[in-house]
């Protein structure tokens, strides 16, 4: 209640005057997470895990810097599980970003839940190689869960459990992703919907002037991010951005797509196996 006053101070700023925008919340958003721990068959945890509890406190601690832009808070829910399963201890990501069965196995474990999920595994390989993404399997804007390796840092953790409030991935170029599908670029392409000469908006969000892979190389819901960018990427902007999404990891399409606050679910829940204990 009451006046508040925020006061902004950019040093040694170079080039077109920035514009500046700020929303307030009346408080935070408080989102359980569940975690589940998947060792080997022997037992072992993943690579890095000692204290199951203290793993995921120090990755919902990082996730939580980030998710001050949207006024959000992770918080572990009570009773973290540990399964043991050979087979969905390492998981091996085909081409285009799809996976075999084993990620319906893993996200039909648990049974539906308030709040979200997170599978914490040892790793995800592509080709035989250790590949530094995760996954969210999704059903429309509600998930299944994260299926998320130990080594991962926390802004891909912040980035998969901001797929269970409703986010969804944006890309430049699908040149990485799919080739075969013919390259689809919306870098330099400028539209009123993210874009106003006079900078005015409402749905304003590039700075005049600056490209769109510039500028996507910083969203938290960047896509397949360069080995470069990888934790680096963790702005959360008020909407929507126009970019390229995809439902299928094959074919894509350019739009406005869901990376902001306006368009996060703040009390979401996470769909299960109806038979799972």
């Amino acid at each position: 209640t009451g006046i508040k006053t925020l006061t902004v101070s950019i040093k040694d700023h170079v080039g077109h005057p920035p514009q500046i925008r700020f929303w307030a919340f009346n408080n935070y958003a408080n989102i359980p997470v569940h975690f589940t721990f998947i060792c080997d068959g022997s037992g072992t945890l993943p690579n890095g895990v000692t204290n199951p509890a203290a793993f995921a406190a120090n990755w919902l601690a990082g996730a939580n810097e980030i998710m001050e832009l949207a006024c959000i808070h992770f918080s572990i829910a009570e009773g973290i599980s540990v399964v043991t399963n050979q087979a969905w201890y390492s998981i091996e990501r085909r081409h285009f970003g799809t996976f075999d069965s084993t990620i319906q196995d893993i996200s039909l474990s648990s049974p539906p839940c308030n709040g979200l999920k997170a599978y914490v595994i040892d790793r995800i390989t592509k080709d035989g190689i250790t590949d530094y993404y995760a996954v969210t399997r999704k059903s429309g804007n509600t998930s299944y869960g994260s299926i998320v390796p130990s080594y991962v840092n926390s802004v891909t953790v912040a980035h998969e459990l901001c797929h269970g409030c409703g986010l969804a991935d944006i890309y430049v170029s699908n040149e990485s992703m799919n080739p075969a599908s013919g390259v689809q670029s919306v870098d330099g392409v400028l539209l009123p919907s993210d874009f106003a000469l006079d900078g005015t908006g409402p749905d304003f969000y590039y700075p005049i002037g600056e490209r769109r892979s510039e500028r996507f190389s910083k969203l938290l819901m960047l896509g397949n991010p360069e080995m470069s960018d990888i934790g680096t990427h963790v702005d959360i902007p008020l909407g929507q951005v126009y970019g390229l999404r995809t439902f299928d990891a094959v074919n894509y399409t350019t739009g406005l797509v869901s990376v902001g606050v306006n368009g996060m679910v703040r009390n979401p829940t996470t769909l299960g196996g109806n038979n799972a204990q």
